[in-house]
């Protein structure tokens, strides 16, 4: 997923700055993810040998990713882990099942968006899910996955997400469209 660099979100960037009370949201890496940047600015996550969160800067009361530049860009973009590039898209578990979700108050860019904006925006999410085995990297690091909260939009379910795109690549190789529910 493309970085955005529209004046509003080069001058929030709040996805890269933290209150300390939200520093939970600070953005995590796999193991894979971390190869190649500085480790000292990681620490392990909770109990994973695998994952790792960002230490973070504090700057007066904020909390800063210290991949952020002064121009406001990421300075490991190409290198960026799959938490940023999916943000404000985020899995969930909830009653043993993970879910694709979205709260788009969370970030500027997303949280005035028309009901067909969040529509595309979402087959962005859900497309990128699909061509990036994102199913494998959720089952592979679960720590990527955090509890339902009650003001988040859910999305679907990633094992539906799956299932549906097998069911139509299917029908599409039989010549049969009919029963599938591609709006779904």
């Amino acid at each position: 997923m493309k970085q955005n660099t529209t004046s509003s979100c080069l001058k929030c960037k709040g996805c890269c700055k933290f209150e300390e009370e939200d520093l939970y949201f600070a953005p995590l890496f796999t193991k894979q993810e971390i190869k190649n940047l500085n480790k000292s600015y990681f620490k392990l996550y909770k109990n994973s040998k695998n994952v790792f969160q960002i230490k973070l800067k504090k700057q007066n009361n904020i909390y800063i990713c210290p991949f952020l530049r002064d121009n406001h860009l990421c300075e490991i973009y190409e290198q960026r882990p799959f938490d940023c590039k999916f943000w404000p898209f985020m899995f969930m578990k909830k009653e043993n099942k993970v879910y694709l979700c979205f709260t788009p108050e969370l970030c500027s860019e997303t949280e005035g968006l028309s009901k067909q904006q969040t529509k595309t925006l979402t087959g962005k999410a859900i497309k990128y899910i699909k061509d990036n085995n994102i199913k494998h990297l959720i089952k592979t690091h679960k720590e990527l996955v955090w509890n339902y909260e009650d003001d988040t939009r859910i999305i679907e379910e990633l094992d539906l997400i799956f299932t549906r795109a097998t069911r139509v690549a299917a029908a599409g190789r039989h010549g049969k469209q009919h029963g599938v529910n591609r709006n779904k």
